[in-house]
């Protein structure tokens, strides 16, 4: 079964082949390499979450496993807890449902309008957090944001923001593109995926423009160092080439 998920794999929605195994009494969702890949997807995804852990983004246990001579993504899942009676499903909803919005409303799509309804329902810190996570996407290029790929966790009678997931640039070349959108909107120039527009509405995630920018200087100097944080994770000079006008600078 293992080996026919690595030449092509079913999924659990979207576009990369998965699937939920038990592991070291644990369940974690894998994450295989799909068939006519060029690089390295799941090495590429690890590394970029463990950038963002070090980036102060809260990130699920994660693992990156050979099988039969490709690499596997290993993530504990933060849905599901174990019981006497089995495998218990935690309350989780995505901020599309949040919003209720669907895929039609992307026009609607937004990072204020979710930090507007986090207020309502979540603690302070995560909000925070979901805007570090926006910065985090505009510094290496993320544009695979959009709302389902942000959740929350039922705590009693709160929602918690889940761990970040999903985290993976998005190839482009040098001398093109080098303006970018995010999928959703980040702050008075809309979708704009620049550090100034995270600025214009930082009040709208609780922060004073100072608090925003002592986070995002954080967050810089720490991406800035993403080419040997990528080497020690395991990739090799080409894909580091490749991904290089992913993390060009970002005013």
């Amino acid at each position: 079964h293992i080996l026919q998920l690595l030449r092509q794999g079913s999924s659990l929605g979207g576009a990369r082949p998965k699937c939920t195994v038990k592991w070291k009494e644990q369940l974690w969702i894998a994450k295989f390499p799909a068939k006519g890949d060029s690089v390295d997807v799941p090495n590429i995804e690890y590394a970029t979450m463990k950038l963002a852990g070090k980036c102060g983004v809260e990130v699920p246990e994660m693992e990156l496993r050979s099988i039969a001579g490709k690499n596997v993504f290993l993530i504990k899942r933060f849905d599901r807890l174990s019981s006497p009676e089995g495998w218990l499903r935690t309350g989780f909803i995505s901020s599309l449902s949040l919003t209720r919005l669907d895929e039609r409303d992307r026009l609607k799509w937004s990072y204020l309008s979710i930090a507007d309804l986090m207020r309502k329902y979540c603690p302070a810190k995560d909000i925070r957090q979901f805007y570090r996570r926006m910065i985090f996407n505009i510094l290496v290029r993320n544009t695979d944001d959009h709302p389902r790929n942000h959740g929350f966790l039922v705590h009693g009678n709160e929602l918690r923001l889940s761990p970040a997931y999903d985290l993976v640039p998005t190839m482009t070349r040098h001398g093109v593109g080098t303006t970018f959108d995010l999928a959703m909107r980040v702050g008075e120039y809309g979708r704009a995926a620049t550090i100034n527009n995270a600025l214009t509405r930082c009040g709208r995630f609780g922060l004073s423009d100072a608090e925003a920018k002592e986070i995002i200087d954080e967050m810089i100097e720490t991406t800035r160092h993403w080419k040997e944080l990528f080497e020690r994770d395991g990739l090799n000079d080409k894909t580091i080439k490749l991904l290089e006008p992913s993390f060009g600078e970002t005013v």
